[in-house]
């Protein structure tokens, strides 16, 4: 078993789609997903609550931009990440192979909780030494107003 990090948001004003997470390639070995929460304190009550929908890509070559990069926080005894994280990117990432890994949506209300089987577990790497790829889990249209929103992100590197 590899190295586990952890980044998140937190209190974000989301307005519109944008990339909740965006994940460089680790420079060495590739990286997984374990485990996103994202969910928001503004929207309380069942007239307030919005069903939205979310993604899970990879193979984009550009990441997004007009978000904040987030720190990768070890957990236990490790070293630096080669992963490097992106937060509320609200220009995409782009260009290159990029492949839909998952699709689905959630309710506002209770938010998302995505814990994968191992065998769902998505991995991302360099296409070829020093060509980075990018991983992303984002929101697909804009929400009918502003949520506050909060995330975090478990991934693991191995390599």
């Amino acid at each position: 078993m590899g190295q586990v990090y952890t980044a998140q948001f937190t209190e974000v004003a989301v307005t519109v789609a944008q990339d909740f997470f965006g994940m460089k390639s680790p420079t060495r070995g590739l990286a997984r997903l374990l485990a996103v929460f994202i969910g928001q304190t503004s929207d309380t009550g069942d007239s307030a609550e919005e069903i939205l929908h979310w993604y899970i890509k990879s193979g984009a070559t550009t990441i997004g931009s007009g978000g904040s990069d987030p720190a990768a926080v070890a957990l236990g005894h490790g070293g630096t990440a080669t992963v490097v994280p992106a937060a509320n990117d609200t220009t995409e990432a782009s260009a290159g192979t990029i492949l839909t890994h998952h699709s689905g949506v959630f309710n506002t209300r209770v938010g998302l909780e995505y814990i994968p089987p191992p065998e769902w577990q998505v991995t991302w790497q360099e296409l070829v030494a020093g060509t980075a790829t990018y991983f992303e889990i984002g929101l697909t249209g804009n929400p009918a107003d502003s949520l506050t929103m909060s995330g975090t992100i478990y991934w693991e590197e191995e390599g």
